[in-house]
């Protein structure tokens, strides 16, 4: 989501009102959600201010379980949600903050090998995966796991991801490098689409109109 910088989080957090107890949405933090510098100080995402668990009634019957932090309040930074669709597949999502830590993925890992999820189609959000020539980030200076780590400790060993979406990549007003689509096979030999879709930088460049949405 990336826009819950203090600035413009009651901006965002009012906008999201409109879909409230209407439509269920799932959220994924992105580095502009955490201070520069601080990006692993567990209490520095402003996610739980604007959206606490209970905000959308909707989304709350789906949330399934959060991550817990040491020393802090359950946020939904790292949660997982469920949902059955109309032809009665079921799906599991996972939400999990930018550059997770190992402890996050292995958390998740934990929840998608539970044999009652054996059957479920499993996506993955996360903030900073895919690069815009379709490789997967190796590293990042603010610690974590970037796309290549994600991918070897969770994505590849798991045997129903299905699906990993991801944002953060892009250039001024090029369109090439704010949509990105790879397929690639787990560990079961099951087919991964990645995407990355990130519009921020479309329509003016970084200080334009943000991709119109």
């Amino acid at each position: 989501m990336n826009c819950l910088a203090v600035n413009n989080g009651k901006r965002f957090s009012n906008l999201m009102k409109l879909l409230d107890n209407k439509v269920s949405y799932i959220l994924a933090t992105g580095n502009h959600d955490y201070d520069y510098g601080r990006l692993h100080d567990k209490g520095n995402s402003h996610l739980h201010r604007y959206f606490p668990s209970n905000r959308n009634q909707l989304t709350r019957s789906q949330l399934r379980m959060c991550y817990m932090d040491k020393n802090r309040e359950t946020s939904i930074d790292n949660a997982i949600y469920e949902f059955t669709a109309p032809d009665k597949r079921k799906f599991l999502v996972i939400s999990l903050r930018f550059l997770p830590e190992d402890e996050h993925l292995a958390w998740a890992k934990e929840i998608v090998d539970d044999p009652k999820y054996a059957n479920h189609f499993v996506i993955l959000l996360t903030h900073y995966y895919l690069y815009r020539d379709g490789s997967l980030k190796a590293k990042d200076s603010g610690g974590g796991n970037a796309g290549l780590a994600i991918y070897n400790k969770l994505v590849k060993p798991s045997k129903n991801i299905r699906m990993v979406i991801s944002g953060h990549c892009c250039s001024p007003d090029n369109w090439d490098h704010a949509v990105q689509f790879v397929m690639s096979k787990n560990g079961a030999g099951k087919k991964v689409a990645q995407m990355m879709f990130n519009t921020q930088a479309i329509g003016g460049g970084y200080s334009g109109s943000g991709g119109d949405g």
